[in-house]
């Protein structure tokens, strides 16, 4: 199929931003929980799993809005 040369092509983005704020946030908890556990730090693993669950959730509200 052939398409034209002169076609211009539009990226929608359609995450909302504080969606986008949540998922950077929680990727950063998750984050600090690992570096937290590997230095054997007790609020480590706690952090951790606050992280992934709260990335896990906002993946899921991510796809249920704009899936």
């Amino acid at each position: 199929m052939h398409r034209p040369r002169n076609r211009r092509t539009d990226l929608v983005e359609l995450t909302s931003k504080p969606l986008k704020l949540q998922s950077a946030l929680s990727g950063l908890l998750l984050l600090a929980g690992v570096i937290f556990a590997l230095g054997k730090s007790p609020i480590g693993l706690p952090l951790a799993l606050l992280g992934f669950l709260w990335h896990s959730i906002t993946r899921i509200r991510i796809w249920w809005n704009h899936g």
